[in-house]
């Protein structure tokens, strides 16, 4: 998958699981051990490779399907200014004597019209964010920059803080490398969303969070709990291929969980679909906790989702946002 470019994944023909999505109970213990089975080295590219669509995932939702809608009020926009309307990479930002880097992308925008942010978190060893050319996660037609400029959104993609995480090269979200535990982790880049935010003019109302293995783990368990409604009024998170339950104290507010759906998107043959402790006690937990969910099962597919992502996230961002 890494050489070419997927296809949007083609919705015809899913179908509703209701066993999952309103009957199943799944139990949330066992979350320590949330690295296991999973692997997430570096892919070995295959340049030559065209890769055809993903199969049509299986899709379980626990209210209605949610459609495209339209904020109740008047979107607030951060009124930041004076960040360069370019792209860059390897940019290095410090906070709560936490030091790591990021990249931005900002060129190509719609300024007279809204813009939104997109933030999207890499998995264990971040082969995607360390190879910005390849297609396996930024470059190409469907890559995550492309999705983002489509959508009229600027991009930011942190990386995690620390080495010495066990999988992967020793980078990741959901351990403590460093010295660095996955909560200042979040809280870094928390700080990162804030100072991005503050040198453009986003528009809280259309904000998206992504995340794939590790960076699932990120948004589901740390960062959306501690730091979603600071960030966003209207939106959608993607965990993919992960995304356990929260471990960091929520601050959500009904406000927040009226606008902000979860989705889920995992291949049926992944350790973190077929243990309890990962998207299954993720789903749930944001579910009975008052959150719409929607929950994407894609067959025959496992952990390696290798130029899948930038799709995923635009069919999220289509259905909750439009436009």
């Amino acid at each position: 998958m890494v050489g070419g470019t997927p296809a949007l994944p083609d919705r015809a023909g899913e179908t509703t699981l209701s066993d999952i999505s309103e009957h199943r109970v799944i139990a949330a213990e066992g979350e320590t051990s949330r690295s296991a089975g999973r692997t997430t080295s570096a892919p070995t590219p295959t340049p030559s490779a065209t890769p055809t669509a993903p199969a049509s995932p299986r899709t379980a939702t626990s209210s209605a399907a949610p459609t495209a809608r339209v904020s109740p009020v008047p979107a607030p926009s951060t009124g930041g200014s004076g960040g360069p309307r370019t792209d860059r990479t390897n940019l290095s930002y410090s906070a709560g004597g936490v030091t790591s880097s990021y990249h931005l992308y900002a060129a190509g925008l719609n300024w007279t019209k809204p813009v939104g942010l997109l933030v999207y978190a890499d998995g264990s060893g971040e082969y995607g964010l360390k190879n910005p050319s390849s297609t396996y996660l930024l470059s190409g037609t469907n890559g995550m920059i492309a999705v983002a400029k489509r959508r009229n959104m600027v991009l930011l993609t942190p990386l995690a803080p620390g080495t010495g995480c066990p999988d992967g090269d020793g980078t990741c979200w959901y351990e403590t490398s460093s010295g660095y535990t996955p909560t200042q982790k979040a809280a870094w880049s928390h700080n990162l969303v804030e100072y991005v935010k503050s040198h453009y003019d986003i528009d809280t109302a259309r904000v998206a969070l992504g995340g794939y293995s590790s960076g699932a783990q990120w948004l589901t368990e740390y960062f959306a709990p501690a730091y979603g409604v600071r960030t966003m009024t209207d939106g959608v998170g993607v965990a993919i291929s992960y995304g356990g339950r929260c471990i960091a104290t929520p601050t959500f507010t009904a406000a927040y969980k009226a606008a902000v759906p979860f989705v889920w998107d995992v291949g049926d043959q992944d350790p973190a679909w077929t243990d309890s402790y990962g998207v299954k006690a993720g789903e749930a937990w944001y579910r009975a906790n008052g959150f719409t969910t929607q929950l994407h099962v894609v067959p025959g597919l496992d952990h390696d989702r290798s130029g899948q992502f930038g799709a995923i996230m635009e069919r999220a961002i289509q259905e909750q946002l439009g436009g």
